[in-house]
């Protein structure tokens, strides 16, 4: 499986992966990282709003740590 990660900044991005994407309008699970398409994840700015960069470094290796110890193939 590939995994692409999307710096989006602060305002976000139209297009992921060929994709349009708005993600003002995606369903946010806060525990997981999932957004609503089950394909993409949200960290940083883009989930909590507007913070420290430590805190978007932090989401970064949680995600990471998520997404190793999980098996999305089922």
């Amino acid at each position: 499986m590939i995994y692409y990660l999307v710096a989006i900044g602060f305002t976000g991005s139209v297009a992921i992966s060929g994709s349009s994407v708005t993600w003002h309008k995606q369903r946010f699970n806060s525990q997981n990282y999932n957004t609503s398409n089950p394909k993409y994840f949200t960290i940083g700015d883009a989930r909590i709003g507007a913070s420290l960069v430590v805190s978007a470094i932090a989401d970064g290796r949680n995600l990471a740590k998520y997404i190793h110890t999980n098996d999305f193939n089922q």
